[in-house]
């Protein structure tokens, strides 16, 4: 059994013209950085002895190449493969979203779905 929880962060900022980027507050800059922060919230703060995966799976936002982007979403999921995500990855996982948003400029709205799914494994095993 894992600990899976699938998540969707939608970035909100303020669109602006690309040669006046300093009147936007640009949602996949912020996006991008929310990325970034949980990547290294994985590999360097979690415990390596409890292992957990975070991924970012997919990335959307802007409307056009010269525009800054007002919105962007980020979808992915997290999970261990104890009975447990690591006790705190749910609330850290928030807070560096919103604390890197709120850094660019940007708000953001995080829905986590928390569901526990069967090691391939003992799927197999319960197959035969």
């Amino acid at each position: 059994m894992e600990n899976y929880a699938e998540f969707k962060v939608t970035v909100k900022g303020a669109s602006s013209h690309g040669s006046a980027p300093h009147l936007g507050k640009d949602a996949v800059m912020a996006a991008s950085s929310i990325v970034l922060n949980l990547q290294t919230y994985a590999s360097r703060v979690n415990n390596p002895l409890s292992p957990f995966t975070l991924c970012v799976g997919k990335v959307r936002g802007g409307l056009r190449f010269n525009i800054v982007a007002g919105d962007a979403t980020l979808e992915g999921f997290m999970c261990s493969f104890s009975h447990e995500l690591p006790e705190d990855a749910e609330e850290e996982f928030k807070q560096i979203v919103c604390s890197t948003a709120a850094a660019l400029g940007c708000s953001t709205e995080i829905e986590i779905t928390r569901s526990y799914r069967q090691d391939a494994a003992a799927q197999k095993g319960e197959q035969a």
